[in-house]
């Protein structure tokens, strides 16, 4: 879900932009006009059991149907193959990476992890013309988030904890996240935001009525700004949220849900904004509450890390983006 809601925050600012759109993906189970009826007029599905050449090629077939200017690529099958595909067929693409692991033919390569860098892809690159659109500053993030970046929060105490943890699976984190705060005591609430697609739902509300206490479930919402900025530290996955909590100055302790997250959540510390907790199945409970307390404790830090984040996204990335693709 990830991939395909920050492909929509930058179809909405492309739309804005007066561009027309169309959506290619590659899903299961998926009813897309839930999610893509209000940005785009037409979309399709892929064929699941195709193969990253096979997919290439519908790519490039539905683009000469449809006299596409560019592509936008958001997946992990975008392999040296996959491009040369797109390179045959002269498509012009945006290629969004998180992992730097192989040769790149994009005409645009985005990598908004605080990580990334110019000498990172430069061996990389296949095509003089390629253009790097690197670290936080090209964050895709929703209109909602430009609006609160400007209403900076003094947080001399903590009264609310952020739990939030993608649009998937969980992994079991937010209940895992839910025990060891318990000591904490009632007096912090602690905000549970949480996705209709996290097929441990049901599990995590039956957690809250037998054994919560201020504790706010937030499900299904389609504008989580205001809620994510009324907390004062959030506990959290190392994904795309953290950089909508970096732009509302909310401190952030990551996890690792994914095998992904591992290198932008040791970016994230190294920056100053984030405390990096490790893999979700190597934390033990006591850490948790141990570094949690210790940023309650401290103000201070908590300050320098809000500036931190607020300094790297300023909630503008979307529209650099948009202006980068409409203007070549």
């Amino acid at each position: 879900m990830g991939h395909l809601k920050r492909c929509l925050t930058l179809a909405e600012e492309l739309k804005r932009q007066g561009a027309d759109l169309f959506f290619l993906c590659r899903a299961q189970d998926m009813d897309l006009s839930l999610y893509i009826g209000s940005v785009a007029s037409e979309w399709s599905l892929c064929d699941w059991s195709l193969s990253p050449e096979e997919d290439a090629g519908e790519v490039v077939r539905h683009a000469d149907q449809y006299r596409v200017n560019a592509v936008i690529v958001d997946h992990y099958r975008a392999n040296p193959t996959y491009q040369k595909v797109l390179l045959d067929g002269g498509i012009r693409w945006l290629q969004l990476d998180g992992a730097a692991n192989w040769p790149i033919w994009a005409d645009w390569i985005l990598n908004m992890s605080p990580a990334a860098r110019d000498t990172l892809y430069e061996p990389l690159r296949r095509r003089g013309e390629t253009r790097f659109l690197l670290g936080p500053r090209y964050a895709l993030l929703r209109e909602e988030f430009r609006h609160w970046y400007s209403r900076e929060k003094e947080r001399e105490t903590v009264r609310a904890i952020l739990l939030t943890f993608g649009g998937g699976d969980d992994r079991g984190a937010t209940i895992f996240c839910l025990d060891a705060l318990r000591p904490l005591g009632r007096d912090i609430e602690r905000i549970v935001l949480l996705a209709g697609a996290n097929p441990r739902r049901e599990e995590i509300q039956r957690w809250v009525r037998e054994e919560g206490f201020n504790i706010r479930v937030i499900m299904n919402v389609s504008e989580t700004a205001s809620i994510m900025a009324s907390a004062d530290l959030a506990v959290m996955a190392g994904g795309m949220t953290v950089f909508e909590t970096a732009a509302l100055g909310v401190p952030a302790l990551t996890l690792q849900i994914a095998d992904n997250q591992k290198w932008i959540a040791g970016a994230w510390q190294q920056s100053g904004y984030a405390v990096d907790l490790g893999p979700l199945e190597e934390l033990r409970e006591e850490v948790l509450h141990r570094e949690v307390s210790a940023l309650m404790k401290s103000p201070e830090l908590r300050r320098t890390m809000s500036t931190a984040g607020r300094s790297m996204v300023d909630g503008l990335g979307t529209q650099r983006v948009a202006r980068a693709l409409l203007s070549s």
